[in-house]
């Protein structure tokens, strides 16, 4: 018998229908397309001094030493940008050290911005731990923190909540943030993508696994323990009721920062404020460009000391909580 051509359309149509509900029925579709992140360059600038327009220099003197900055260990790409008011450098972590790059050339300065226009924390299911950062398209970075991790900090506040999305407040962009981020970028290593001021990674009770400290204005201060995998322990790292607000947000003030600082580098001002209980990574706390104090888990409670040693910042009053 033969068949027909419209009958053999409307067998194969037949047949597509069927294995589509096949599919959706136990499952076999397609996954969605991955999200692909934004990459983040990590771009220095080169600009000239301001005393040296009085000077006689004008923009023709950064196309000048251009080909020399080009040359300059760290530096992957040099152009001029801005009408030639500035030479953006895109340059490579660890290797690249600004006073190198302009080392013999007279009358400029090396600064760093962050790419981004403002930060946002957002609460996710299933997000990594420790958390990521990336950057969408209308230049946000977002530090996604998962629903398991929220819950943990929820229960450590008797009744305050964090809000699924956070848009952090503070000053992002100044000459004295471009200090922060330039001087972080190369003593940490830390890439633009990953500077967001308020919270670090480390392991700080010691147990080999990461921790999260994590700093909100309207709570205290608090560190997320991993003690298993998808088990966390929140602990507040004070227990004054007037450190709780209604409505906790984030700050994004890059001139105040914390960092990690490894176990064998901590070292206090007084061999005593070194607890005995203390096995894991330190807290540097930076408030201005200068070091306030080292926080330190020693295994019950925190405790605090002023920095001394290799790797400290200048020196700051330690806070009446540290006496």
């Amino acid at each position: 018998m033969l068949i027909k051509s419209h009958e053999l359309n409307l067998f194969l149509l037949l047949f597509i229908f069927c294995s589509l509900c096949f599919s959706v029925a136990y499952g076999h579709t397609s996954p969605p397309p991955k999200k692909i992140a934004k990459i983040i360059p990590n771009y220095a600038y080169i600009l000239l001094d301001k005393d040296q327009y009085i000077g006689g220099y004008d923009e023709s003197y950064l196309k000048r030493i251009l080909p020399k900055v080009r040359q300059r260990r760290g530096v992957k790409k040099a152009e001029l940008i801005n009408d030639g008011k500035e030479i953006r450098l895109e340059v490579v972590p660890k290797a690249f050290k600004a006073e190198s790059v302009i080392a013999g050339i007279e009358g400029v300065h090396v600064e760093m911005r962050v790419p981004y226009e403002r930060i946002e924390i957002r609460i996710e299911e299933n997000a990594a731990f420790p958390p990521k950062t990336s950057m969408n398209d209308e230049n946000i970075l977002m530090v996604e923190i998962g629903s398991d991790v929220a819950k943990a900090i929820n229960d450590s506040l008797h009744g305050v909540k964090i809000p699924v999305r956070m848009k952090c407040v503070g000053n992002l962009k100044s000459d004295k943030a471009n200090e922060a981020i330039l001087q972080r970028f190369e003593a940490e290593h830390l890439v633009l993508g990953k500077m967001a001021p308020f919270m670090a990674v480390g392991d700080f009770d010691g147990d080999k696994r990461q921790d999260l400290y994590l700093r909100l204005k309207g709570v205290p201060e608090i560190i997320i323990f991993q003690k298993a995998k998808n088990t966390f322990k929140a602990v507040p790292l004070s227990s004054s009721a007037s450190d709780l607000a209604s409505i906790p947000r984030c700050e994004q003030n890059m001139e105040n920062f914390v960092r990690v600082v490894p176990n064998k580098a901590v070292k206090c001002m007084r061999a005593e404020r070194r607890p005995a209980g203390f096995k894991g990574d330190a807290l540097e706390i930076v408030r201005h460009n200068n070091s306030n104090k080292l926080l330190m888990w020693d295994g019950k409670k925190p405790a605090y000391c002023e920095p001394l040693g290799e790797g400290a910042l200048p020196g700051a009053d330690i806070s009446a909580e540290d006496e």
